[in-house]
């Protein structure tokens, strides 16, 4: 049990390191591009595709400053002061896999790289979306994406293993 117990304290602590980091390789990526976005719209070289782009940029933002609310102060967040640990724990587990990892792929495949690969989802890309610094961008917040998906899903996993009956 003490094994489990040691595992549980160092994903917890893996975690919140992986978490936060990702947090604010997040924030740069969206702070970047934002400002990349509003330099170009206020130089007068504004594009069809800027839409999108500050959709993206908003998103990346609203994300990371949801997995640092998760994985800082989750006893201040409303809805999980009437949950149990258990289930708290298991929200983590599914909002880590379930909603933040299919996002990073999701957000890859629009927006990044892997756009190129499926150019039919997204049809003619168009003004900043055809910008392989912005690709790379989008590549690197898809990244960080999928390292907070695997800090909110190992915190939850910690969690369940901290709640395992202890057996004599």
């Amino acid at each position: 049990m003490r094994f489990f117990a040691g595992l549980a304290n160092w994903a917890e602590r893996a975690s919140i390191r992986i978490g936060d980091a990702a947090s604010w390789l997040l924030l740069a990526v969206a702070g970047a591009g934002i400002a990349v976005l509003l330099l170009r719209h206020l130089l007068g070289s504004g594009e069809v595709g800027m839409p999108p782009a500050y959709v993206w940029c908003t998103a990346l933002v609203m994300l990371a400053g949801s997995g640092v609310a998760l994985k800082t102060d989750i006893d201040d967040i409303f809805l999980f002061r009437f949950l149990s640990p258990n289930a708290r724990s298991v929200l983590l587990v599914g909002a880590g896999l379930g909603i933040v990892l299919p996002w990073a792929l999701l957000l890859d495949l629009f927006a990044g790289s892997l756009s190129l690969a499926a150019p039919g989802l997204i049809g003619e890309p168009s003004g900043l979306l055809e910008s392989l610094w912005w690709r790379l961008a989008i590549d690197v917040g898809a990244l960080a994406l999928g390292l907070e998906a695997l800090g909110l899903f190992s915190q939850g996993l910690a969690g369940l293993m901290r709640l395992r009956p202890r057996q004599a």
